[in-house]
């Protein structure tokens, strides 16, 4: 973390009034002083993304998370019921290979970036049902894979 200060710092340079740390023009001497709007900036960014590099993996018993509930709402509409008849049997975190979910149709165009999410297992009845979602459940795909328990 020091050294992404460090960097940004350095990288951002002062705050452009020319004061302490700025630097003459024509010294090529870099500003190491950023202004009091950087600082609460990056303060703000650094408060904001930390723990925030994956999936939770665990969740407090009873919790409901977004991908759940995307999941089950996307699965009420296609089979046109509630989504109380929908049961989650699983969330797992999962690493998806691109940011359509491992999920692209033909001819979709995927931003080809490791994707966090979680992959969500729903039964209705019998039957089981596959979903993908990215970490914070804006985007889910239906795997389309059903599985009939015995």
């Amino acid at each position: 973390m020091v050294v992404l200060t460090t960097f940004l710092v350095v990288a951002c340079g002062g705050d452009g009034d020319g004061g302490p740390g700025a630097g003459t023009p024509g010294e090529g001497t870099p500003a190491l002083t950023p202004g009091a709007g950087e600082v609460e900036a990056l303060a703000t960014l650094l408060a904001t993304t930390q723990g925030t590099q994956g999936p939770a993996l665990t969740a407090t018993p009873g919790e409901v998370r977004a991908p759940e509930v995307a999941a089950k709402e996307d699965m009420a509409r296609r089979l046109q019921t509630s989504v109380d008849e929908i049961e989650v049997v699983s969330v797992e975190p999962k690493e998806w290979p691109d940011a359509c979910l491992g999920l692209g149709e033909e001819n979709e165009v995927c931003a080809q970036v490791i994707t966090p999410g979680f992959e969500v297992v729903l039964k209705v009845g019998e039957s089981q049902f596959f979903y993908r979602t990215n970490q914070d459940g804006t985007h889910v795909r239906f795997a389309d894979v059903s599985i009939e328990e015995d």
